[in-house]
């Protein structure tokens, strides 16, 4: 008997939280174009940004903290974006070895997948060859 009125009280949660939900979803549909919404949301985010120094102080010490890191995650977005993650560890080494010290076992998996699905669908290989100086490759 317990397990039934239990199974009956979930069944009627769960239909309470879809209604709720429902109704929460209906009632921004109607006000997120109202003006007067807008501008009254537009106006707390600015305050809560500009009264919020304690977080902005720590975005600020977190990105001189790790500024080169940083920058290194960012070429290597911009390279795999691309579709040019094989010239990262060449044109960019610099910033191919900060990420090999900080996130080495993130990263170094991540451009070594990358690299071999690239050559294979290009027909390439970039990590073979007397040309290329794989020295500074570790693993």
């Amino acid at each position: 008997m317990d397990q039934i009125i239990n199974e009956q009280e979930i069944d009627s949660n769960i239909k309470l939280k879809i209604s709720r939900v429902k109704a929460s979803r209906k009632f921004y549909a109607k006000v997120k174009d109202d003006e007067n919404f807008k501008i009254q949301n537009r106006q707390r985010q600015k305050d809560n940004y500009n009264n919020n120094e304690k977080y902005k102080q720590q975005k600020k010490d977190y990105y001189q903290a790790n500024k080169a890191l940083v920058n290194a995650r960012s070429k290597y977005s911009m390279y795999k974006r691309k579709g040019t993650l094989d010239k990262f560890p060449v044109e960019q080494k610099k910033y191919y070895d900060v990420l090999l010290g900080k996130d080495r076992e993130k990263y170094q998996i991540n451009i070594d997948i990358e690299v071999e699905i690239y050559n294979e669908e290009n027909e390439l290989n970039i990590w073979e060859g007397e040309d290329n100086d794989n020295s500074h490759i570790v693993g």
